[in-house]
């Protein structure tokens, strides 16, 4: 089955209607810190929160072995306060060279 990337449309739609959740990638789920959420360095130095509306867009964007947690989306703020990132994409998508492999996943 092929999988589409996320359109304009598509993005533009679910920003309009936020879901209470939103699904983040992470490098690890379990850790003695808790879940280490990833995020990606921008060309101007910013860093990137990546945050995906529904887990079909996470897993079409990011690929099908990307670990990821569930936040709610009004703790996105704190989550800011303790990681320290600049901005939040939603529903990016990323080229499958920069998506995790099978062996990369934290179980």
């Amino acid at each position: 089955m092929s999988k589409q990337a996320i359109s304009d449309d598509e993005r533009t739609i679910a920003l309009t209607y936020l879901p209470p959740v939103v699904y983040l990638p992470c490098a690890k789920v379990s850790g003695p810190q808790g879940p280490e959420v990833e995020m990606r360095p921008l060309a101007d130095g910013r860093v990137v929160l990546l945050a995906y509306t529904a887990l079909d867009r996470l897993a079409r964007s990011l690929g099908p072995n990307q670990p990821w947690i569930a936040c709610p989306v009004d703790q996105l703020g704190a989550i800011q306060e303790r990681l320290g990132y600049d901005t939040v994409c939603f529903d990016l998508g990323l080229p499958p060279e920069m998506w995790h492999e099978a062996e990369d996943v934290d179980e």
